[in-house]
């Protein structure tokens, strides 16, 4: 789950700053985030939430083979597998979070890689490691690929690295009966596992030869890389040659009864109220400004689905750009500027938010809005990713798992499955459940891993015999 997920990146000195300085400049009453109208969000509990005005999903014209209720008998072989390496699956995510993989530890994440890569080989697959081009501070990414006669090509989507860099504390991998803590454990380690052994299940099952499935585990998802456009240009070559993705981010919800077929990006923003305390807008005026804009881009976003616009921090500019502006800092003070995001599903429904809040501000002549040059992309609602909902809950049903329900976008962040939901339907939240990610809590329970996996293996399983 990128830490990108909703601001931008921002320095610990300088987020305190802002974020003290909303309360203090702009009231402690103003809502951090702009909330949706009563009623206008239905309950992440049903299937087409944050779907409204998408046409109602058809897996079974969309993906046909992919709703039976009862497993077939190399469905039944391929549990069996996963179940038979279960241990060893566990082992081998030992093996892999006892590598540090922070993002800025370039020589961990192609650790990791490696470990990873020699197994896939083993499977048959064709690996390569990628340097995107210009991001030459990222270590690159790990893509595999088999390739068959027909069937849908699949694109699995995973994640090497973590935010633990090798001077965090959290570094090791402990072992709690059913749980386990460690660095990348549930985000996203146990996910780049789940799709290893469920590929591994697969070939001890004799059903992976044929199989059109492309994998893509990245070095930098915590914090891609700018411009997206060249470090997920690989990424993105691949979803325009397949047919489904499907991303190993921890399962929605916190529990494997939950899957994300929609995602929603970030965008930041900037509102500079310039202040003239000898003319017509002392401090006040502009503070009052500042609190009636802010509440007003919230009012744009207000009962429109899978849409936030909301303030992060605020800060007073003083002359020559210094933060401050009070009597002590002997600088007269110059603005009132206001950081926040834009949290939105597709590129056209960011870009009519951003259309919206230029326009609002155009009413105001002095007041400047900025906006984040390389916003950070959502997963658009497509009827198709509710059909592979769908299709998961079947293969999860017939394993004896229990149902699976679309969870809230709002509570998750950003994925790299993101970079590709425009061009290509797609699932995420199908790796384990778990809890306390980017902290020193993170934790994986180890049968959800097992869950995770062999309902991806049938699931990868019914959708390339398809189509």
């Amino acid at each position: 789950m990128s830490r990108a997920r909703r601001r931008r990146a921002t320095p610990p000195e300088r987020s305190a700053v802002l974020a003290a300085g909303l309360t203090l400049l702009l009231g402690a009453a103003l809502p951090l985030r702009a909330q949706t109208a009563p009623g206008a969000r239905r309950s992440p509990a049903d299937p087409a939430s944050s779907a409204r005005g998408v046409a109602a999903p058809d897996a079974a014209a969309a993906f046909p083979g992919t709703l039976a209720d009862t497993l077939d008998a190399a469905e039944r072989r391929i549990a069996a597998a996963v179940a038979a390496r279960h241990e060893e699956a566990v082992a081998f995510l030992q093996r892999v979070v006892d590598v540090n993989s922070g993002t800025g530890n370039l020589a961990g994440v192609r650790e990791v890689g490696r470990l990873f890569r020699a197994r896939l080989d083993s499977l048959g697959f064709a690996t390569r490691w990628v340097s995107p081009a210009g991001a030459e501070a990222r270590a690159g990414d790990l893509f595999a690929e088999r390739d068959g006669p027909s069937g849908r090509r699949v694109l699995l989507i995973g994640h090497l690295d973590t935010v633990y860099e090798p001077d965090d504390p959290f570094q090791r991998f402990v072992r709690l009966d059913s749980l386990a803590r460690g660095p990348g454990t549930i985000d996203a380690k146990g996910g780049a596992v789940a799709i290893l052994y469920a590929l591994v299940a697969l070939h001890d099952a004799g059903v992976l030869d044929g199989a059109r499935i492309v994998v893509g585990l990245m070095g930098d998802e915590e914090t891609p890389a700018h411009p997206f456009g060249a470090s997920r240009a690989e990424l993105l070559a691949q979803a325009r040659r397949s047919d489904v993705a499907l991303a190993f981010e921890p399962a929605a919800n916190g529990t494997i009864g939950a899957a994300t077929p929609v995602r929603l990006g970030f965008a930041g923003w900037r509102l500079r109220i310039p202040v003239d305390p000898a003319g017509n807008t002392p401090r006040a005026d502009a503070l009052g400004r500042a609190r009636s804009l802010v509440r007003r881009f919230g009012e744009l976003a207000a009962g429109e689905p899978n849409l936030e616009i909301y303030p992060l921090g605020a800060r007073e500019e003083a002359a020559g750009g210094a933060v401050g502006g009070d009597a002590a800092s002997g600088a007269a003070l110059t603005a009132i500027v206001v950081e926040g995001g834009v949290r939105a599903a597709s590129s056209r429904q960011l870009e009519d938010a951003r259309r919206r809040m230029r326009r609002l501000i155009a009413e105001h002549g002095d007041v400047r809005l900025e906006f984040d040059a390389d916003p950070y992309p959502g997963m658009p609602p497509r009827p198709e990713n509710f059909a592979l909902l769908r299709a998961l809950d079947a293969v999860s049903r017939a394993l004896g798992d229990g149902p699976v329900v679309a969870g809230d976008p709002s509570k998750r962040g950003g994925g790299d499955i993101s970079f590709v939901a425009e061009v290509v339907p797609g699932l995420d939240g199908l790796g384990p459940a778990g809890g306390g990610a980017h902290s020193p809590q993170e934790m994986v329970d180890l049968r959800s891993l097992a869950a995770a996996t062999r309902r991806a293996a049938i699931l990868v399983y019914r959708l390339t015999r398809g189509g």
